[in-house]
């Protein structure tokens, strides 16, 4: 099975959100991790920029890492807080979410 470009993905599933529901597509682009955790919080998954036509969501957290879904792979894995800060500013701290 071929695989779609995440960007592709993410933008089918944040669509799908926004048109069965009346939701609002937020750029987080510039928010820190931290920041976007709040939306996490909520409930709301986070997408987040991981290089070229990649990303992952953000679905969960705790006192020490994070949770996220790799679409590439169909995995949800752990990143430690520090190590997860570092890596999403790499690439830019670029962020989408949505609210009801």
């Amino acid at each position: 099975m071929k695989k779609r470009g995440i960007l592709a993905f993410l933008c089918g599933f944040f669509l799908t959100q926004a048109f069965s529901v009346d939701y609002d597509i937020l750029d987080l682009t510039g928010a820190t991790l931290s920041e976007v955790l709040y939306y996490v919080n909520l409930g709301t998954p986070v997408y987040a920029y991981t290089g070229d036509d990649t990303a992952v969501l953000i679905v969960g957290y705790d006192a020490s890492s994070i949770t996220y879904f790799d679409p590439m792979n169909s995995t949800y894995s752990k990143m430690g807080l520090t190590e997860a800060t570092t890596y999403f500013e790499s690439f830019g701290n670029v962020f989408v979410s949505y609210l009801e």
